[in-house]
């Protein structure tokens, strides 16, 4: 690092003081430095020598590890959703003009999994599976030892079986409601099934009859997977009202 790159990444400089919070972004913005040049491996930590003394000096401890360029990203196994609107939900991704070395580290890999499989299990996908391998090449394909080693990432989807909503149900709710409560539910009858879609549908219920005065409201729900067809799923949402309660004077 040069004198100039160490002032802009270590916040003390700019701080005139230390604290835990101030060494901590230093490391983070340091590795994150080294991520961007390719140092994905890099390694960084800090320490404070003679703390509380009038010689308190901080020290940081740097080891780069060697070098990479992510050479590709590879997304296989996918039918449901196109490689391109993956990839544009990963952090990951190969190099190019803009990323000379690709970006890459465990941490933003184990994100894009979890994105990944959100993404089909609000879909009706509650089986699917992300897994990743990545292959670390140090030569050419002629057996040359490469300058900057490479990253081949390869991504790899089973989307198991897609569920659906079968019978929707609503139970419990006032017929002069009924209308509203339902413009409500986002829960179709052939549509992916989701837990997230179902919980939404359960808080906008909820704070539709707390706003209109039932402020004892609940709502229950029950799943049930058809014996005739087990990739839909029927649901009832059970509405218990409770009392409506009016304000009558604000003093």
């Amino acid at each position: 690092f040069s004198k100039k790159r160490l002032k802009l990444l270590i916040p003390i400089y700019q701080e005139g003081t230390i604290d835990n919070d101030l060494l901590n972004e230093g490391v983070f913005d340091m590795k994150d430095y080294l991520s961007q040049q390719g140092y994905f491996d890099a390694t960084v930590s800090v320490k404070v020598l003679g703390e509380g003394t009038p010689s308190e000096r901080v020290v940081y401890t740097v080891d780069k590890h060697r070098k990479h360029k992510v050479k590709s990203v590879t997304i296989q196994g996918n039918r449901y959703f196109g490689t391109d609107l993956l990839k544009e939900r990963m952090q990951v991704a190969k190099a190019d003009a803009f990323l000379r070395n690709g970006r890459y580290s465990p941490a933003l890999m184990e994100a894009d999994v979890d994105s990944i499989q959100a993404l089909y299990r609000a879909n009706g996908f509650d089986k699917a599976t992300v897994t990743t391998s990545i292959k670390d090449i140090d030569t050419s394909p002629s057996g040359k030892k490469l300058k900057v080693a490479e990253l081949a990432i390869l991504v790899t989807i089973k989307e198991g079986p897609q569920q659906k909503f079968g019978e929707v149900s609503l139970s419990g709710v006032n017929s002069s409601r009924t209308k509203a409560v339902r413009a409500l539910m986002n829960s179709q009858t052939g549509q992916p099934y989701s837990l997230i879609t179902l919980s939404g549908d359960r808080d906008a219920m909820l704070t539709y009859y707390e706003s209109h005065g039932f402020d004892q409201a609940r709502v229950s729900v029950t799943q049930q997977v058809e014996s005739a067809d087990p990739t839909k799923t029927d649901v009832t949402l059970k509405v218990t009202e409770g009392k409506q309660v009016f304000v009558d004077r604000v003093l």
